[in-house]
């Protein structure tokens, strides 16, 4: 599954490195940064990250907040049951 971050310029780097540090431990799970244009945005502090562009086919794959909080919900009960 692909978590889509998106960053605007002056973005606060704990708003999108916090998730993605967490999200990055799921297994199967990507995130990848994106911007409205794609190429490099700074953060407030002067980090450039380098972004994809939102494109129509990344806006087709979105999930909501809701659905991605139910798919971990999911996994923790699946796993909590295996143990």
């Amino acid at each position: 599954m692909n978590i889509n971050i998106l960053l605007l310029d002056n973005f606060t780097a704990l708003d999108a490195f916090g998730p993605v540090e967490v999200l990055n431990k799921v297994e199967g799970w990507q995130t990848r940064f994106l911007s409205i244009e794609g190429g490099v945005i700074r953060n407030g502090q002067g980090i450039n990250i380098l972004t994809e562009a939102v494109t129509k086919e990344v806006l087709e794959e979105h999930l909501s907040i809701r659905q991605l909080l139910n798919l971990i919900s999911a996994k923790r009960k699946l796993q909590s049951q295996r143990l």
